[in-house]
């Protein structure tokens, strides 16, 4: 559909001291996001009111604006604003990030503080027109047999929405991203959510798909992103990582994982999708490798590693370890090299708890035992002599979490896992 340059409607909003500033509505390029643009001159609430349902909203504002001076207030939420990573900025204009309203309304207030200049709003309407019989059924139960997870498709979730066309990228994939989408908690409806950052990706900033592989709901539903037409679903190449998406898979998580963790449902799906793709990979889940973001990228990492950005959220970074642990536990049974297999030696205390640990090697030789972190670094290194029945390793200066223990020798290898806590 093409665009429609006649302005719809005008409204006059109120400052909090009492002046009035002209908001004008436009269609951007569909009839399902309506832009609002503005040009603030003080400090105040300005009310977006028209004869338009949204379900999400998103913004542009000019020059390089301190967002910390912007929040957004609707459907009872109240959101900080973000500028988002993903997009360079345009005519000056610098983009922020997608806010998922926890339902539709015909109205939403921008609080602004500190900033003079123009301000473009883009309302989104994600919503179905009709409820397809395919809408809630039952998701599938997702088993850890290292099979591919239970999805829903794109010709679903995108009901009503153009299908994108464009030639499809694909990569090898090194480095599973975790995102989160940084909308509305309360927001239930996810397929409209999934809706809405397709929307985003591709009528409000003019990309050809939508950024991820795969995005996950709260309820653990998991989602196809990016379409792959005739190739494969994890490897075509997103858009999500910093502008460098090459050898990346991207994984978002619905919602906003600053303060709250995410909910248990939907790390569960996580993790078996991680499971999934570094079994078929072949890649260890502590393994580090050199990208174009990060010269010492993890296997499984955040947005953030690659640039600067709150995403995934705080407490979703703060949870990559127990999730890399959680991922080993799902893929016991699957081939992914780095711990795998019976523990073939013996490590006390386990947790290593009071300062050092302890390592019986049992009755095979081993000519050097190493000490692994969970990012696949080596932090320690022991030649061992002849027959030795037992290694002391000091844990005082190492950092609380999860280690490797692996002993080498004569053409073998094999490792153990071992939990650091203070003394």
């Amino acid at each position: 559909m093409g665009k429609y340059l006649i302005y719809l409607s005008v409204f006059f909003g109120h400052y909090l001291y009492g002046q009035s500033v002209t908001i004008h509505y436009e269609w951007q390029r569909t009839d399902r996001i309506k832009k609002a643009t503005l040009q603030v001159d003080a400090d105040g609430t300005y009310l977006l009111s028209d004869n338009f349902l949204f379900n999400a909203v998103a913004f542009s504002v000019e020059g390089h604006a301190d967002l910390n001076g912007f929040s957004l207030e609707a459907t009872g939420d109240q959101f900080a604003l973000e500028e988002d990573p993903h997009f360079e900025h345009v005519d000056g204009m610098k983009p922020v990030g997608l806010v998922h309203l926890a339902g539709a309304t015909g109205q939403c207030e921008l609080i602004i503080s500190g900033y003079q200049g123009r301000v473009e709003v883009f309302l989104i309407n994600s919503q179905l027109k009709q409820t397809p019989a395919w809408r809630y059924e039952q998701k599938e139960d997702v088993t850890g047999d290292c099979s591919e997870p239970v999805s829903i498709d794109q010709t679903a979730w995108r009901t009503g929405l153009p299908a994108p066309v464009y030639t499809r990228s694909f990569t090898t994939v090194k480095h599973i991203i975790v995102h989160h989408s940084a909308g509305a908690n309360s927001a239930a409806d996810y397929y409209e959510v999934v809706r809405a950052i397709y929307l985003y990706h591709t009528d409000v900033r003019g990309w050809s798909d939508i950024g991820y592989n795969y995005l996950i709901a709260p309820d653990g539903t998991l989602f196809k992103g990016r379409d792959p037409d005739i190739g494969e679903q994890d490897n075509v190449r997103g858009a999500h990582f910093c502008g460098k998406n090459s050898g990346t898979m991207g994984v978002c998580l619905l919602g906003t994982y600053t303060n709250v963790d995410p909910p248990q449902k939907a790390l569960e799906s996580l993790v078996l999708l991680i499971a999934w793709k570094l079994s078929k990979e072949t890649l260890s889940i502590y393994g580090t490798e050199t990208h174009a973001a990060n010269p010492d990228l993890g296997h499984i990492a955040g947005h953030r590693d690659g640039c600067a950005t709150e995403c995934p959220g705080q407490r979703t970074y703060n949870l990559l370890d127990k999730i890399r642990i959680a991922v080993d536990t799902a893929a016991s049974g699957c081939d992914i090299p780095g711990v795998t297999g019976p523990q073939l030696f013996s490590i006390y205390p386990n947790p290593a708890t009071k300062g050092r640990i302890f390592v019986s090697p049992g009755t095979e030789a081993y000519q050097s035992l190493e000490l692994i972190d969970a990012r696949g670094q080596m932090v320690r290194r022991i030649v061992m002599e002849p027959d030795v029945e037992l290694v002391e390793l000091s844990t005082v200066d190492l950092l609380a979490g999860l280690y490797i223990i692996k002993l080498s020798g004569l053409g073998k290898a094999i490792t153990a896992k071992v939990v650091v806590t203070p003394p």
